[in-house]
């Protein structure tokens, strides 16, 4: 295999291509994810020479100040060979940012400490219904002149502008709420169920 291969941005074409590497490592195919990465982020690939993708990930800048990367894939068969690496640091290396951050499972952790990334935080994710009203506001359907408020509380809360994200939010998300009680909006959430 010629691991000399060079990474190419990837364009909407390359959704299947995507998605499959995805199932490869035992993800869903995640339809709607994937469509809104390639709206608001650059998404590259590493061809495998075989009509297939080696390896993925997205870049999702967040204004001049931060990137988010996203979506570190690559095909079982060639895991090992540098290719997250070399992925990686094609998306860094043209993405206009100061800074990158990431989410990291414990399996991804060495890769992204040996390009310099370190911990600031763990995250825990929960799933499930919740059981109603917690007496700190009801959500409710989000309104076009809600988007400043949440561009705002998204800025604070996060520390950098990530107005592309945060525009696609309503269109992405099957559901948009907000949190609002007297003093304004206390919070936002979308809801995305894939098929």
């Amino acid at each position: 295999m010629d691991w000399d291969r060079p990474a190419r941005r990837l364009g909407i074409d390359d959704l299947a291509a995507c998605q499959r590497l995805a199932e490869d490592r035992d993800w869903g195919r995640e339809d709607r994810k994937w469509r809104f990465l390639f709206s608001v982020g650059d998404v590259y690939g590493i061809d495998d020479g075989e009509g297939e993708l080696a390896a993925v990930t997205v870049s999702t800048p967040y204004g001049r100040d931060v990137a988010a990367i996203s979506m570190v894939l690559v095909a079982k068969r060639y895991e090992r060979r540098g290719l997250g690496g070399r992925i990686m640091r094609h998306a860094m290396d043209n993405t206009e940012t100061k800074s990158f951050c990431l989410t990291a499972t414990e399996y991804g952790r060495p890769l992204y400490e040996r390009l310099g990334y370190r911990s600031v935080g763990l995250c825990t994710t929960y799933t499930g219904t919740g059981e109603g009203p917690t007496g700190r506001g009801v959500s409710v359907p989000a309104e076009a002149d809600d988007m400043p408020a949440v561009h705002a509380l998204d800025t604070e809360v996060f520390g950098a502008d990530r107005s592309r994200l945060v525009d696609g939010l309503p269109s992405f998300c099957e559901t948009f709420h907000v949190v609002r009680d007297e003093s304004g909006l206390q919070g936002f959430r979308g809801r995305v169920v894939e098929r």
